[in-house]
């Protein structure tokens, strides 16, 4: 399984990294990112995108089972990653964590699936763990 999380705070995808209990995979391009993961097949893979743009390319070159992202980012923000990432892959389930959102809250975002978009609040970190380890598991929320 492989998670993308973008974040513009380092500290966020750290904390992301550490609840989720994996390290990341490195690379500087989409392309080395690739390859690492090819090489890496085991476990849960984390690649992290530091905004919605970084984000975007990386969508455009790998496969991912989850998108997890922050809405508020310079330039793309969440919303518009999560509406592009859906006209990418349509069955790719996004997580939307901010703080400007209350769990479990529904939002109409333009081109994304309900059943594929979940909000969840940043301050409520463990029931975000165990959203995004549902969804990978393919359980319904």
């Amino acid at each position: 399984m492989v998670i993308l999380i973008v974040d513009d705070s380092p500290t966020q995808r750290a904390l992301w990294m550490y609840a989720l209990g994996a390290a990341p995979i490195k690379g500087d391009t989409p392309e080395e990112i690739a390859q690492a993961l090819h090489a890496d097949t085991a476990g849960l893979r984390i690649v992290t995108a530091r905004d919605g743009q970084q984000a975007l390319q990386l969508l455009k070159a790998i496969r991912f089972d989850l998108l997890i992202t922050d809405i508020d980012m310079p330039g793309l923000d969440g919303w518009k990653l999560a509406a592009r990432a859906h006209a990418l892959d349509t069955k790719l389930p996004v997580m939307v964590v901010s703080s400007m959102v209350k769990t479990g809250e529904r939002a109409d975002v333009e081109g994304v699936d309900h059943a594929r978009l979940h909000l969840v609040a940043k301050a409520d970190r463990d029931h975000a763990v165990s959203v995004a380890r549902n969804v990978l598991s393919g359980m319904a929320i």
